[in-house]
């Protein structure tokens, strides 16, 4: 992994990248020209639309771009790009996130409970710190 292209808006997986030493590459929405992922990133390209189907949703657009400017590895940012990890990883590109078997899994609802623990996903609400600790505990403890 060398460099990373951020699907939407991904200020914190920007500053991920630079702290780990990994070129960033940013996508954005004429809008979102300013905004501070495309201000922070190595590199940031336009999507060349407004709307988000015309932009972030556009899976062809931000494969082409990630492919065209050498990026190995995407991250989805913000936003429904998880739903098409397929599509990227088709492309021979690496994926940061769930494999898209999980999340076509869980997408299922039906198989959510029984996806969930395959894929050891924690479901329940967390409102605490003391909640988020314990579920951090029983995720590490499957491992």
């Amino acid at each position: 992994m060398r460099k990373v292209l951020i699907a939407n808006r991904g200020e914190i997986a920007v500053r991920a990248c630079r702290d780990a030493g990994l070129a960033s590459v940013a996508v954005y929405a004429e809008p979102d020209l300013d905004a501070l992922h495309a201000q922070m990133a190595y590199e940031a390209y336009s999507l060349a639309g407004t709307s988000p189907a015309e932009t972030y949703l556009d899976i062809n657009k931000i494969v082409k771009i990630a492919l065209d400017c050498g990026a190995d590895t995407v991250h989805p940012g913000y936003g429904s790009l998880t739903e098409n990890a397929r599509a990227v990883t088709a492309a021979q590109l690496t994926w940061i996130g769930p494999p898209p078997e999980a999340i076509e899994a869980l997408g299922d609802s039906p198989n959510v409970r029984v996806s969930g623990h395959v894929y050891h996903v924690e479901t329940g609400l967390v409102t605490t710190f003391v909640d988020a600790k314990q579920v951090s505990s029983r995720v590490r403890s499957r491992r």
